[in-house]
């Protein structure tokens, strides 16, 4: 996703919150205009920079680790989508999307979710 979005039209801003930042942070980074370490930071305060930048939409990458997902109750964005998510919903109502997949998340199941579902495929790649 991120190494294929048009840069003339999208300002791409990656926040990472591991503490082992190694070779996939690096990839992620060499894919966005702009990188902020926001690893030392709570929830409350890192939630406050990313609405500072005023970020319209934030994406979560890793939403299978609490921490990574805590930021969101805090809602510093006004459209927040998780993608790539490992287990099933966030069960936060401040994230507005789950990209996910027909074969994982088939149609019909979508009451067990906090988030809107959005499935995509790769049948036709």
């Amino acid at each position: 996703m991120f190494a294929h979005h048009d840069r003339t039209r999208f300002h791409v801003t990656g926040y990472a919150r591991n503490a082992r930042q190694g070779e996939t942070t690096e990839t992620l980074r060499g894919h966005t205009a702009a990188s902020r370490d926001i690893a030392g930071l709570g929830d409350a305060d890192a939630a406050a920079k990313i609405r500072a930048e005023e970020i319209g939409v934030l994406v979560i990458c890793t939403s299978y680790r609490v921490e990574a997902r805590t930021v969101l109750a805090y809602k510093p964005a006004p459209i927040q989508p998780c993608y790539s998510n490992l287990v099933s919903t966030t069960g936060l109502e401040a994230v507005d999307y789950l990209v996910t997949e027909e074969s994982t998340d088939p149609v019909g199941c979508d009451d067990l979710y906090t988030e809107a579902l959005v499935r995509i495929s790769n049948r036709n790649i």
